[in-house]
């Protein structure tokens, strides 16, 4: 992958502002192996997630440069959503980066009687991507487009049984696509999970796992 990345650096050098090398986002942009080519670890390369930003917001207006193909561009967002996924899935990076996030959301659901009906969080692209790690939701196959949004619904339910109560379930979709919870490996994913089971499991699984 890295011989993609030095050339579409290069084929966008023309149009970088001065100081994008020394650009980092931090989360999966960790140094790639060396293959022992010392000239082209050398190269100029920007960050994956520089080049999947730059590349698509080209490709939209129709300015990518002709040595960049929309195939080029495909695989640099596939790539680049892939490393994002690897590193924000780990429970402990996942809790670090986007507890305060995941735990501020909970808190208004357990609040839903007398917080609005509806709360719009404006957000990056990565965002989304750290909340569906946070959250333990399946993966989505690329990158999330422009204006993609992540829904949290809080239905309340009748739970089944002789002793059948009313509780609340979260569903979870993005761009109406459902996503499904993903806590537990060894039982079926959940296309709708109970609020309580969430706030336990985001305080308890994700707290242990970022103090191991």
């Amino acid at each position: 992958m890295r011989p993609l990345a030095i050339r579409t650096t290069a084929a966008l050098m023309g149009l970088l502002g001065e100081g994008a090398l020394d650009f980092s986002f931090g989360v999966a942009e960790d140094k790639e192996e060396s293959n022992g080519d010392n000239e082209q670890q050398s190269a100029p390369k920007l960050a994956w997630s520089q080049l999947a930003e730059i590349t698509k917001c080209l490709q939209v207006r129709d300015r990518l440069p002709k040595t960049i193909t929309p195939d080029d561009q495909e695989v640099i967002s596939k790539y680049t959503a892939w490393r994002w996924f690897e590193s924000l899935r780990h429970p402990r990076l996942a809790y670090l980066a986007m507890n305060p996030m995941v735990s501020r959301i909970i808190d208004a659901m357990h609040k839903h009687e007398t917080e609005p009906p509806v709360i719009i969080y404006s957000a990056h692209d990565s965002t989304l991507i750290g909340l569906m790690c946070g959250f333990r939701l399946e993966q989505p196959s690329v990158w999330p487009e422009y204006g993609s949004y992540l829904k949290l619904e809080l239905l309340e339910v009748q739970t089944a049984g002789k002793d059948s109560a009313k509780e609340h379930v979260v569903r979870f979709s993005l761009n109406g696509n459902p996503l499904r919870s993903t806590w537990d490996n060894d039982k079926p994913p959940l296309a709708e999970i109970p609020l309580r089971l969430l706030a336990h499991k985001a305080k308890t699984e994700g707290s242990i796992a970022a103090a191991s």
